[in-house]
Protein backbone atom coordinates (compact mmCIF):
# COMPACT_ATOMS: atom_id res chain seq x y z
CA UNK A 1 0.00 0.00 0.00
CA UNK A 2 1.16 3.49 -0.82
CA UNK A 3 2.04 6.38 1.89
CA UNK A 4 -1.52 7.78 1.93
CA UNK A 5 -0.73 10.70 4.03
CA UNK A 6 0.11 12.91 1.48
CA UNK A 7 -2.98 11.76 -0.94
CA UNK A 8 -6.25 13.04 -0.16
CA UNK A 9 -9.33 10.84 0.39
CA UNK A 10 -10.81 12.60 -2.41
CA UNK A 11 -8.44 11.69 -5.15
CA UNK A 12 -8.36 8.10 -3.79
CA UNK A 13 -12.14 8.23 -4.12
CA UNK A 14 -11.94 9.53 -7.39
CA UNK A 15 -9.66 6.96 -8.73
CA UNK A 16 -11.44 4.12 -6.71
CA UNK A 17 -15.02 4.90 -8.64
CA UNK A 18 -13.49 5.13 -12.10
CA UNK A 19 -11.58 2.19 -11.96
CA UNK A 20 -12.64 -0.51 -14.32
CA UNK A 21 -9.97 -3.13 -13.39
CA UNK A 22 -11.64 -4.95 -10.90
CA UNK A 23 -8.33 -6.08 -8.82
CA UNK A 24 -7.54 -2.26 -8.96
CA UNK A 25 -10.84 -1.07 -7.95
CA UNK A 26 -11.18 -3.36 -4.97
CA UNK A 27 -7.58 -1.89 -3.94
CA UNK A 28 -8.46 1.37 -4.41
CA UNK A 29 -11.65 1.02 -2.39
CA UNK A 30 -9.35 -0.44 0.66
CA UNK A 31 -7.41 2.46 -0.05
CA UNK A 32 -10.09 5.18 0.32
CA UNK A 33 -11.12 3.61 3.39
CA UNK A 34 -8.28 3.83 5.06
CA UNK A 35 -7.76 7.24 3.98
CA UNK A 36 -11.24 8.89 4.72
CA UNK A 37 -10.55 6.76 8.49
CA UNK A 38 -7.57 8.50 9.33
CA UNK A 39 -9.25 12.18 7.71
CA UNK A 40 -12.17 11.53 10.27
CA UNK A 41 -9.63 11.04 12.94
CA UNK A 42 -8.11 14.13 12.40
CA UNK A 43 -11.37 15.79 12.60
CA UNK A 44 -12.64 14.56 15.32
CA UNK A 45 -16.43 15.67 14.38
CA UNK A 46 -15.66 19.24 14.67
CA UNK A 47 -18.11 21.67 13.76
CA UNK A 48 -16.02 24.02 11.26
CA UNK A 49 -15.31 20.70 9.02
CA UNK A 50 -18.85 19.83 9.15
CA UNK A 51 -19.07 19.93 5.05
CA UNK A 52 -16.44 17.80 4.72
CA UNK A 53 -17.42 15.27 7.30
CA UNK A 54 -20.58 15.12 5.62
CA UNK A 55 -19.34 14.56 2.24
CA UNK A 56 -16.79 11.75 3.86
CA UNK A 57 -20.54 10.09 4.78
CA UNK A 58 -21.80 10.00 1.03
CA UNK A 59 -18.11 8.89 0.07
CA UNK A 60 -18.45 6.11 2.13
CA UNK A 61 -21.72 5.26 0.48
CA UNK A 62 -20.46 5.23 -2.82
CA UNK A 63 -17.79 2.74 -2.05
CA UNK A 64 -20.11 0.57 -0.43
CA UNK A 65 -22.25 0.79 -3.82
CA UNK A 66 -19.05 0.04 -6.09
CA UNK A 67 -17.68 -2.65 -3.48
CA UNK A 68 -21.19 -4.26 -4.01
CA UNK A 69 -21.28 -4.42 -7.54
CA UNK A 70 -17.90 -5.77 -7.73
CA UNK A 71 -18.96 -8.46 -5.22
CA UNK A 72 -21.81 -8.90 -8.04
CA UNK A 73 -19.48 -9.04 -11.12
Amino acid sequence: MRDLRFISWKEILEKALDESDPDKAAQLIHEADVAIYHRRQQLRDSAEHREELSAMSVAMEALRVTRRKLDVA
